[in-house]
């Protein structure tokens, strides 16, 4: 049985300009077709040549300047858009060279005493990670700090340990990786209350994109409270970046198309997405917390997976070794041998 014929948007939208396009070319010929052929709707019946050109020119004229002035309009925007793009790119090549001149400038500094000691009490992950991996974990986060603008939302201030405590978990993600991967990342806003984006009333504990990551504080410090809890609010939102940088998409496959690792992250995707989705129909639980499977676009599973890569390692390693493996080659880490060798 056939369901009702339903137009959607986009097919709504263009029967509405087609419609109106039709009304204005039949408005614009009409006193011309009336002068030529006369008026079918009144026996043919023509009006004089002189009134056919006045009405057509009162007509034509009002339109054309305001066509003139609307193509003259755009034409200046176009132009606008392309010197922002210019621009933009500029500034992003000027960026790029200042990133990878620092990254080398960078090579075996390390943050102050002070500051390893309020990391190794408060970061669960900067505690477990080998001491080998501290000291390059700690140039990228000089360097991070150096690039990405930390503001305040709501809260009094963005304290250096609040900058520290989220500078580990963001910059963990790439200390084997390339420092350009937070190329287009411009800044971090530290919330004082549950995030709340416009238009819409629900409360989330982060929120990030290609350029900007939010971050609800007290959500950051419950979610380190537990190294092994599968919930790391600053690794899910960073992993966003990560997944946005590739492609301007949040799709769970962090690579672009023409990448030859990206048969092997849509394959990934497209086999053990259903996978966790029977498992929390049939209640049998995953590794992978139920949120990576929150969104039907499938953005989610990327962030999620990254969270048990680094927090369920060991598990996650023993009862998923593929999702395991393609992240351990894409972060260039191996979590589950920190567990194992006791750190």
């Amino acid at each position: 049985m056939l369901g009702k014929f339903r137009l959607t948007s986009l097919q709504k939208f263009l029967v509405i300009c087609g419609s109106v396009a039709v009304l204005i070319i039949i408005l614009l010929f009409a006193p011309i077709y009336v002068t030529i052929y006369g008026n079918p709707f009144n026996k043919g019946e023509k009006i004089p040549l002189f009134l056919g050109v006045l009405i057509t020119a009162l007509i034509w004229i009002p339109v054309l300047f305001i066509g003139w002035i609307a193509a003259g309009t755009w034409w200046e925007e176009m132009k606008k858009n392309g010197i922002r793009r210019v621009e933009r790119e500029q500034k992003l090549n000027q960026r790029k060279e200042n990133i990878l001149k620092r990254e080398v400038e960078l090579k075996g500094q390390r943050l102050s005493l002070s500051r390893q000691e309020r990391l190794q009490k408060n970061s669960p992950l900067y505690r477990k990670l080998p001491d080998g991996l501290k000291v390059k974990l700690e140039e990228r986060i000089i360097l991070f700090q150096e690039i990405v603008e930390f503001k305040k939302w709501k809260i009094e201030e963005v304290t250096e340990s609040m900058r520290d405590i989220v500078s580990v978990d963001a910059c963990l993600l790439i200390i084997n990786r390339s420092p350009l991967d937070y190329l287009n990342l411009d800044w971090v806003e530290i919330w004082g209350t549950p995030i709340r984006l416009m238009h819409s009333e629900e409360e989330l504990s982060g929120e990030a994109g290609r350029n900007s990551v939010r971050l609800h504080w007290d959500a950051v410090e419950f979610s380190i409270s537990d190294e092994k809890d599968n919930l790391n609010v600053t690794l899910h939102e960073f992993a966003h970046v990560l997944d946005f940088t590739d492609d301007k998409i949040a799709n769970s496959i962090p690579v672009s198309r023409d990448s030859p690792e990206y048969p092997k992250w849509k394959s990934l995707l497209d086999r053990e997405y259903p996978k966790l989705q029977k498992a929390y129909q049939r209640s049998q639980g995953h590794v992978l917390r139920d949120y990576a499977i929150s969104n039907p676009d499938r953005s989610e599973f990327f962030s999620c997976a990254t969270e048990s890569f680094f927090e369920r390692s060991a598990e996650l390693k023993k009862s998923n070794p593929e999702i395991y493996s393609l992240f351990q080659s894409f972060y260039k880490l191996d979590p589950a041998s920190w567990q194992n060798s006791g750190i």
